[in-house]
This record gives structure tokens, C-alpha cells and sequence, in this order.
């Protein structure tokens, strides 16, 4: 999965569920100070994962990720780069 392809996805959710314009979620965008909160942290974390269920599996996202990160940029990046580190290659069993 790709970092544009992910983000755009996590806009559109992050403006749903913060009940505002996609155009207001910008990579720089801290998904607390737009109003977020630990329960809507928990709904976005269940979204993503839903949306793109083959990339968490059973483990699915570590719902700390998002407060340690301080902005959407960096929370995209770190699911991207979490979703490579765990992914396995042919061969690789």
C-alpha cells in the first residue's frame, strides 16, 4: 500500500468522523487539535483497519500509534512502514 493511496482513504474517514470538510485534514494536521479524542481515535483506528483489513491482520493497529504521531503525515507513515515490516514475502515462511 502506498502512502498517497492510504492517506487520502484516512482524510475522507478522519472528516467523516470529525463531522468536517476533507479540505481542513492536511498532512500536517494533528488529528487531536482538529477535535479527535481517544473514543474517535479508537472508531478511526477500527475504520482503517476494516478498509484495508489484509494489510493489520488479527493484530491490527496499535491504537498509541496515533497519539505518539504529530501529525496525519507521520501516523500514515507509520502505518505504511508497520504494514511493510510485517508483511510477509514468497519464500519467507
Amino acid at each position: 500500500m502506498d502512502f498517497e493511496t492510504m492517506y487520502q482513504q484516512i482524510a475522507v474517514r478522519c472528516a467523516s468522523l470529525l463531522d468536517m470538510d476533507k479540505a481542513r485534514i492536511t498532512p500536517d494536521s494533528n488529528f487531536f487539535n482538529l477535535g479527535g479524542n481517544s473514543a474517535k481515535a479508537l472508531q478511526l483506528c477500527v475504520m482503517i483497519e476494516q478498509d484495508f483489513p489484509d494489510l493489520f491482520g488479527d493484530e491490527g493497529i496499535d491504537l498509541s500509534e496515533i497519539a505518539r504521531q504529530p501529525d496525519m503525515q507521520r501516523f500514515v507513515e507509520a502505518l505504511v512502514s508497520c504494514n511493510a515490516d510485517t508483511q510477509v514475502h514468497e519464500g519467507e515462511l
